[in-house]
């Protein structure tokens, strides 16, 4: 049985920044689609935690269903995955929930910024537009 080549070090060093830029950027557009209705909430009277929550949490939320829909997966494939897998286990929960959580991370840190930028729409603003 002919194996495939190994990817280089730089390669795995590229992975995940090119997985975090595309998580991000997913994230990002999300948000964005919902400033306007975040900004209304606002000049409505929520606080500033009630739009965090609001735009991150529904993200954040999604990408854990995704994530441990994914551990699922992988504990189900397990068998057709180790022999392809190099120096690890499919069965490394470790190795899988850190990926989990490094996906956690990247999206609370995504969705962080568009929701900065809705929380400094003056209420006014939000109003007249609609």
């Amino acid at each position: 049985m002919a194996y495939a080549a190994r990817p280089s070090a730089e390669a795995k060093r590229a992975r995940a920044p090119a997985i975090a830029s595309c998580a991000g950027c997913g994230v990002v557009l999300a948000i964005a689609a919902r400033s306007h209705e975040l900004a209304v909430r606002r000049a409505l009277g929520a606080g500033a935690g009630q739009i965090v929550r609001a735009g991150c949490g529904r993200m954040v939320g999604a990408v854990g269903l995704g994530g441990a829909l994914g551990l699922l997966a992988v504990l189900g494939a397990a068998p057709w995955l180790d022999p392809v897998l190099y120096a690890t286990s499919s069965r490394s929960i470790g190795m899988c929930v850190g990926t989990v959580l490094v996906l956690l991370a990247v999206t609370a840190l995504a969705s962080g910024a568009p929701v900065r930028r809705t929380l400094r729409i003056h209420p006014a603003a939000a109003l007249r537009a609609e």
